[in-house]
């Protein structure tokens, strides 16, 4: 029996004779068609890796609806037909661009506020981390008004689903982390989490819109903590409250 396997053009082929298969060597037949199939994944994996990699730089460089595949497909020093082996279009490489930053952004912001201890400390660091990856990954803001473009455009499509989903999800972490706060005190009840948490998408989206468009907004230090105190005092609980009248 003949297995083979392709990837970029090359060819693995691997042969499992009756005494291979049935014989006392089974186990070590079968290996190496695991074996082979593992770096044949890893091989693909990381050429997927470079073509997504590449592709951001142009779609950087050059805008969405300027870039051509031959142009992605050139950066990344492979032919165009073979970036079709990895992607369906320009459109598919583009969301997926777009959706590998997103889905980074996602896990560690996940990984750091299961260890935070309250929920303003979540909060806090959250919006310090947007800011930051916001001001250091310029050419990812640029791809997310031409995201929010296509999405806008394309209603009802794959994007703007895509789209609809992330903010679904961002949605969720926020109001998760101003229930906690409700619970423990330390926030307001004075207004649904759903609501909170997309004021708080709305003002980071303001400021990523500004920072694109290079309107002559600086994110420094001061910026940061006059942020974090805009948000929190809508979310905070003061120690006035229930003193009134008093």
């Amino acid at each position: 029996m003949t297995k083979i396997f392709t990837e970029g053009g090359r060819y693995a082929i691997i042969v499992l004779t009756d005494r291979s298969v049935n014989g006392g060597v089974m186990g070590q037949g079968l290996g190496m068609r695991d074996r082979e199939m593992m770096k044949m994944d890893e091989r693909m994996e990381h050429r997927r890796q470079e073509i997504i990699s590449a592709a951001e730089r142009v779609f950087g460089d050059h805008g969405y609806a300027a870039t051509k595949m031959d142009d992605i497909a050139s950066a990344a020093g492979i032919s165009k037909g073979s970036v079709y082996n990895y992607f369906k279009s320009k459109e598919d490489l583009f969301e997926q661009v777009f959706m590998q930053y997103v889905s980074s952004v996602e896990a560690e912001t996940e990984r750091v506020i299961a260890g935070t201890t309250t929920a303003t400390e979540k909060m806090e660091w959250v919006l310090a981390y947007w800011a930051e990856k916001i001001v250091t990954l310029h050419e990812i803001a640029r791809l997310m008004m031409e995201f929010w473009a296509i999405a806008a455009r394309e209603q009802p499509g794959r994007i703007s689903e895509t789209f609809s989903s992330i903010y679904a999800h961002w949605r969720e972490i926020l109001s998760s982390i101003i229930t906690e706060g409700v619970k423990s005190g330390e926030f307001h009840p004075t207004f649904a989490p759903q609501i909170g948490s997309s004021l708080i998408l709305a003002v980071m989206d303001g400021i990523r819109l500004q920072l694109a468009f290079d309107v002559g907004l600086k994110i420094d230090e001061t910026f940061l903590a006059a942020l974090k105190q805009a948000v929190l005092m809508g979310l905070t609980r003061s120690r006035q409250d229930g003193e009134v009248g008093s």
